[in-house]
């Protein structure tokens, strides 16, 4: 997913093999000179063979900025969200079987140093919201969307949503103004 011309990747599937999901994260580390996170995850989804692979390589190459990586295969318990700073890096295995990411990090201690805007101030309350609300297992794509639509899920800033299903390559974009797309 990005827009015409960019060159990176922001979220997208590897169709047969995995899917990554870019989120935004705060950290008070000042940025490095390092590969762009968007370069990084368009050449994963090109080159990694395998979700192992993309894994260790989302995990391993040094980036230049905060992010999350929600990284899903085609096999069963193939997923993990992996947290990274342009210093740390730390690897979220399934909880119950399911993975999410609300914009903060879980296991990374990384003190933002400012106020809480609504990224922020709203994260633990969206992570403790989709936990609930994936306590059934979504069947479908679009059940995906529906959850992330949850009023308590969604924040206003949200420009899209996107549910991927690595093994088909299908694909659901959302507007919060209606449907994008779905492949």
């Amino acid at each position: 997913m990005g827009w015409p011309s960019f060159v990176g990747a922001l979220s997208a599937i590897a169709p047969g093999r995995f899917s990554v999901s870019l989120n935004a994260a705060l950290s008070i580390e000042p940025p490095e000179i390092a590969m762009p996170v968007v370069f990084l995850v368009r050449d994963v989804l090109e080159t990694c063979p395998t979700y192992d692979h993309a894994v260790r390589r989302l995990a391993e190459t040094p980036i230049a900025s905060d992010c999350l990586l929600l990284v899903t295969g085609v096999d069963a318990g193939e997923m993990c969200v992996i947290e990274r700073t342009p210093t740390n890096s730390a690897t979220r295995p399934p909880d119950a079987g399911a993975v999410c990411a609300t914009n903060d990090y879980r296991r990374i201690d990384a003190d933002t140093g400012v106020a809480a805007g609504e990224l922020l101030a709203t994260s633990c309350r969206r992570y403790e919201r989709i936990g609930e609300l994936l306590s059934e297992r979504p069947e479908t794509l679009e059940r995906c969307i529906d959850l992330l639509s949850d009023p308590a899920v969604r924040m206003s800033i949200t420009v899209q949503q996107m549910a991927f299903h690595p093994r088909s390559g299908r694909h659901v974009v959302v507007h919060p103004r209606g449907p994008v797309g779905s492949a």
